[in-house]
């Protein structure tokens, strides 16, 4: 034959792309899936909100900077701790336990108040329906509740729990009541509220984590000195309280560590002037006395020049000892004091300045430890390093300390030297001047030291009265009522967001889990081979025997359209041939082979030709079943000469079709088929009939249907949308090349139009094989008027609904 239809012309490459219209249909196929995963994730965000406490943020902020005023310009801060404030290190001590338990103070802590609700318990802070005021806790085995309290009348009635069981009893206003250890006294109140509520009695030690846990600090601006500090509670009041009240704490504690170094020198000055008051009093009434008794107003000047020096000496003998004992002092409070305290000192510039940076650089690690002890536990490397620094830096203080010492003890001896050779002197001078200008040298030393000491306690405490707090409150925090968690829109979005992922997720993973066959896309990406039909899914439901396929019982279907166009292209396959053999076979049972066997055999017979089938699965067959024939002889037992071929041709109830039974299985049915008389009886019916349709055993589970397939004029294989796996449609491939055929054809039985599972890009291939066939898988043409199914069964059901109510209304 010079035109053969299955001789296949050059092949252009396959071009795929993806067609995001098919995407939007596979997704909408299984709308419904999306549509209940947002609808499950939207309740779920429901139940969430409704369970979860909503919480609340309040914010102040803080300013830090170095206030001075005129005296503290004056006095240049000599007793002023200066610090460089660093927001990092500050947010540590704004932190810290002991800020925080300060803190706390500035609230109304001990009782609080909640109402009980369906879901959950609500606090009710600031509000106190009852006045109730706490004498005292046991600290030793605290139990502050909950404890249920109402009116009853004029009593009152608390109710709580004890070793699991309840206790319930009345008490009267303004008494003492234990409750677990716990004194309190409720005054009584012109309330007549009779509800119930709950209170708990807290320790400053409850509400510790409670602050901790929620205590957020950060800088308003980066290279700003302003900080915000912010609380995150489930009662917004009780934020606001809490931001106020650590801003106050921390304002107190600035201003108290800022004037603890000019108290610490006061104390010391105090200490020295109750020594020194004694002895200038002695002096004095000495110098006096003396006068007194040697009834002398002033004393001579012959002595005056080695006097002065005399005095001069004395001075500087006097001030280097009472530089010794300020050393001793520094000494004593840095090297002796366990509990770390700061030490600023200052004696008009004569310390040497090293030790001024040392003690500096001392109060600066003390405080770097103090703000780092909450955040770590004195075994931790952190805070061993710091104690190493802070025992290095006392080492070079105690050093240092050490050499001034040695320097004025030499210093010293020198004067006490030169005072003894200036004594000598003036022992020449009458004994009366010299006694004098002793006592006299005596008071004026004495009284030089009280003044000089008193001038610096003055200085101090002017210093102290001036201290003014480095940092100050910008803003205070106010109550609001603005939902920081959760949000609900936000919530709501992402529930949407995760419900329409979740959807298309599942139907993603339903494509990529489905090993089946469901449209002509899949068997074209997987074969060469050319589809020559798609018949659609049979409407209604087929009985066990396809008895009802025989009559086709309908003929404007688009199923029976589908029949009709493989019916057609079979035509054109089998060219001019006098008769035709068709072989129909699958890779497995039930992918309708034998189904479409008998609608093909049918619509063939209904254009007047002659048709035969023969069912040639001798393992298996059920056609009898279908034509309502006798299966006791058949092919069987044609094949094994029991039988002539006339014997076995039974006619059916339609008109020019035929029909040869499989008949009773045989023991043997490979060797059957393989026998010379099937060659022989395939010849006589081609002679007989137009069209010889063959239904053979699957080819994918016995080797039967071989022979058949090699002597087929058109080898037809059936894949079944939604039961064939993709290797099925590798099958024809393989038939062709193993046994150099080149009249395997396919169709896709039993098609649904599911999208779920339809290819989602676009391919040229029908440009390379199927542009000699006609088919369709009739797919979208609803409401065309040419199909009696082509109606929607949702589009049925409103015309029901709407005749129903029309019916009603008449």
């Amino acid at each position: 034959m010079t035109n053969n239809p299955m001789e296949v012309q050059e092949h252009k490459p396959i071009l795929q792309e993806i067609d995001y219209l098919k995407v939007f249909r596979i997704l909408w196929s299984r709308w419904y899936w999306i549509a209940g995963s947002v609808v499950v994730a939207i309740i779920i965000a429901y139940v969430f909100l409704w369970y979860t406490p909503k919480t609340y943020s309040a914010q102040g902020s803080l300013k830090f900077d170095e206030k001075k005023n005129e005296i503290s310009e004056l006095l240049k801060g000599q007793y002023i701790y200066d610090k460089s404030n660093s927001l990092e290190a500050e947010s540590f001590v704004i932190k810290s336990r002991a800020l925080i338990l300060s803190a706390i103070n500035h609230i109304d802590y001990q009782v609080f108040f909640y109402v009980q609700g369906r879901i959950r318990t609500t606090e009710i802070y600031p509000n106190k329906p009852f006045d109730v005021e706490v004498m005292n806790i046991d600290s030793a085995n605290f139990n502050g509740g909950p404890f249920e309290i109402q009116r009853i009348g004029t009593k009152l009635k608390i109710t709580y729990l004890e070793n699991q069981t309840e206790v319930s009893k009345e008490y009267p206003y303004n008494q003492v009541i234990n409750l677990k250890g716990n004194n309190i006294i409720v005054h009584a109140t012109s309330s007549n509220d009779e509800s119930s509520y709950e209170f708990k009695i807290n320790r400053k030690e409850d509400l510790l984590s409670r602050f901790l846990a929620n205590l957020s600090t950060r800088e308003v601006t980066k290279g700003s000195n302003i900080m915000a500090i912010a609380v995150l509670d489930q009662n917004p009041i009780f934020a606001s309280d809490a931001v106020n009240a650590v801003l106050k704490a921390y304002v107190e504690f600035d201003t108290d560590e800022r004037s603890q170094s000019a108290t610490q020198i006061i104390q010391f000055i105090n200490q020295q002037l109750g020594i020194l008051q004694n002895d200038v009093n002695q002096s004095q009434n000495d110098l006096q006395n003396y006068k007194k008794s040697k009834s002398i107003l002033d004393p001579g000047t012959s002595a005056e020049e080695k006097q002065k020096k005399l005095t001069n000496l004395s001075d500087q003998l006097m001030h280097n000892r009472l530089e010794s004992i300020l050393f001793n002092q520094v000494e004593d409070q840095i090297l002796k004091n366990e509990n770390a305290v700061l030490v600023n000192y200052n004696l008009d510039g004569s310390i040497e300045p090293l030790l001024n940076v040392l003690i500096n650089q001392l109060n600066l690690q003390i405080k770097e430890k103090f703000a780092k002890s909450d955040q770590y536990n004195e075994n931790s490397k952190v805070i061993q390093d710091i104690n190493l620094q802070i025992k290095n830096t006392k080492e070079a203080i105690a050093r240092n300390i050490k050499q001034q010492k040695e320097r004025n003890k030499k210093t010293e001896i020198f004067l006490t030297q030169e005072v003894q050779k200036v004594t000598t002197e003036l022992q020449a001078i009458p004994d009366i001047e010299t006694n004098f200008s002793v006592l006299t040298r005596n008071f004026n030393i004495n009284d030089k030291v009280y003044s000089f000491l008193s001038e610096k306690k003055l200085e101090a405490e002017i210093s102290r009265a001036a201290v003014l707090p480095g940092s100050s409150i910008v803003n205070l925090a106010q109550p609001s009522f603005n939902v920081i968690t959760p949000q609900s829109g936000k919530l709501y979005t992402s529930a949407i967001i995760l419900g329409l992922s979740f959807g298309m997720g599942l139907i993603i993973i339903v494509r990529l889990a489905n090993p089946y066959i469901f449209d002509k896309e899949a068997v074209e990406s997987v074969t060469s081979k050319p589809i020559i039909g798609v018949v659609r899914k049979f409407p209604g439901k087929i009985d066990r025997n396809n008895k009802q396929v025989l009559s086709i019982s309908k003929p404007k279907s688009i199923f029976a359209e589908s029949i009709r166009s493989v019916r057609t292209n079979l035509s054109f396959l089998a060219g001019e041939k006098d008769s035709h053999v068709i072989c129909i076979t699958s890779e497995i049972a039930g992918e309708g082979k034998s189904f479409l066997t008998v609608n093909l055999a049918s619509t063939l017979a209904m254009i007047d030709k002659k048709i035969i089938v023969v069912a040639a699965d001798l393992r298996k067959s059920k056609l009898h079943k279908t034509f309502d024939k006798d299966n006791n002889k058949g092919l069987s037992t044609y094949l094994s000469n029991q039988h002539r071929l006339d014997q076995v041709i039974q006619k059916t109830e339609i008109e020019n079709l035929d029909f040869i039974p499989a008949g009773p299985n045989p023991p043997n049915p490979s060797e059957l088929i393989y026998s010379p008389r099937m060659t022989q009886i395939i010849k006589e019916l081609s002679s007989k009939y137009d069209f010889v349709i063959i239904d053979t055993a699957p080819v994918g589970l016995v080797s039967d249907s071989i022979p058949i397939i090699r002597q087929a004029d058109i080898n037809l294989f059936v894949i079944r949308s939604g039961v064939s796996r993709f290797t099925a449609a590798t099958i024809p491939e393989r038939l062709s090349r193993e046994y150099h055929l080149n009249n395997v054809v396919i169709v896709l039985n039993a098609f649904s139009d599911d999208a779920l599972y339809s290819r989602y890009y676009s391919s040229n291939y029908a440009g390379n094989y199927n542009n000699n066939y006609y088919y369709s898988d009739y797919s979208g043409y609803y409401g065309s008027g040419y199909f009696e199914d082509d109606v929607p069964k949702w589009y049925e059901f409103n015309k029901k609904m709407k005749i129903k109510k029309n019916k009603n209304k008449d």
